[in-house]
């Protein structure tokens, strides 16, 4: 015989073999049904919502249920979990009625953090971008608890801010869940209506510094939640994470270094003419060829990344002619070339790559 005047399973109106499924699909049925927000100013209710709870919290927790069959009580003798926090676990840690629920335990933290996706270009140059974003501002008048202590005595705890239990020849005592302890009457507040904080929209400007290294958090200073701590508001930072893609069109930024590719003609190869490499279209990188490299040499300009600290690291292929050479032309360039490499051979060596 069990030492307990209640049975979570006739509370919950499951049978006793009845699976974890059935068990939370009784209790989310009942919960919908006995919510405060479904029955407001309902004692009646809420003191059911508070008791499914308190069998839900029992019976869905294999532990807690085994001690709890086996007549073992002072494992969770001193069920103080919030009936709100159970509720919204059930549901998948959402709110089915909408709204932000302070009672619910929902946290609201000082600070924001959003994700801001800026392009290559941008990283490269700096940038100025005007982003939007949502803030949440406790309601001054009830601190963001969405209710507010009256003058008036708690009835639930008869002024002591704390309840009493006896289970397994124990006593357990809790802070009242109606008065959070205070031994006074708690009502919704008139102001807010028990949303206890409001939603803002802002629009900044933010400043992405040239060379900016992806994941960096950038911030915006009281432009937070605004959130009551001990009497006390306190406004706190949005805070930007700055992402971008790290190759884009043939460019690709690491560490502030710029990596690039080009080809360009023979003859401008063989001029070792000073050329401009266009990048993206925000930023020129300037170097002087030399005809003396091989196809495919990369070549590193000191200086010319992101920054003056960063490099760039640009490779030089090749451009063979395009356009179909007439004979005369192909004459001239086979007679420039036979000077320069001898006569046109059709036999090879192999070239050690490991040398």
């Amino acid at each position: 015989m069990k030492n307990s005047n209640k049975d979570y399973y006739q509370i919950l109106g499951v049978d006793k073999k009845a699976a974890a499924d059935a068990i939370k699909k009784a209790y989310r049925k009942l919960a919908m049904k006995y919510h405060p927000d479904q029955n407001q100013g309902d004692k009646d209710a809420e003191a059911k919502f508070k008791e499914i709870a308190e069998a839900y919290d029992v019976l869905s927790d294999p532990n807690k249920r085994k001690n709890y069959d086996n007549g073992g009580f002072s494992f969770f003798g001193n069920f103080g979990s919030n009936p709100f926090d159970i509720f919204n676990s059930a549901f998948g840690g959402g709110n089915p009625f909408g709204g932000f629920r302070t009672n619910s335990r929902q946290v609201v933290g000082p600070d924001n953090k959003i994700a801001l996706r800026v392009s290559l270009a941008q990283i490269i140059t700096g940038a100025t971008a005007v982003i939007e974003f949502n803030r949440f501002l406790a309601c001054e008048d009830c601190m963001g608890q969405g209710s507010a202590t009256t003058d008036e005595q708690c009835k639930a705890c008869g002024g002591n801010g704390q309840l009493q239990s006896n289970m397994a020849n124990m006593v357990f005592v809790t802070t009242c869940p109606n008065c959070s302890g205070t031994g006074k009457k708690r009502e919704v507040c008139k102001k807010c209506n028990g949303a206890a904080y409001t939603s803002v929209k802002e629009k900044e400007k933010l400043e992405i510094p040239k060379g900016t290294i992806p994941h960096t958090l950038l911030k915006i200073p009281n432009k937070g939640n605004e959130i009551y701590h001990n009497g006390n508001k306190i406004i706190g930072s949005t805070w930007v994470v700055v992402d971008y893609t790290g190759s884009e069109k043939g460019v690709s930024v690491n560490r502030g270094n710029i990596y690039a590719s080009a080809m360009v003609p023979f003859n401008t190869i063989m001029a070792e003419e000073q050329i401009k490499i266009d990048v993206l279209g925000c930023k020129n990188i300037e170097f002087k060829l030399d005809s003396t490299k091989e196809s495919g040499y990369q070549y590193q300009i000191k200086g010319s990344g992101v920054t003056e600290d960063n490099d760039a690291f640009v490779k030089v292929f090749i451009d063979s002619p395009k356009n179909k050479l007439s004979e005369e032309d192909k004459e001239k360039l086979n007679k420039v070339m036979g000077e320069i490499y001898g006569k046109p051979t059709k036999q090879f060596g192999i070239i050690n790559n490991h040398s």
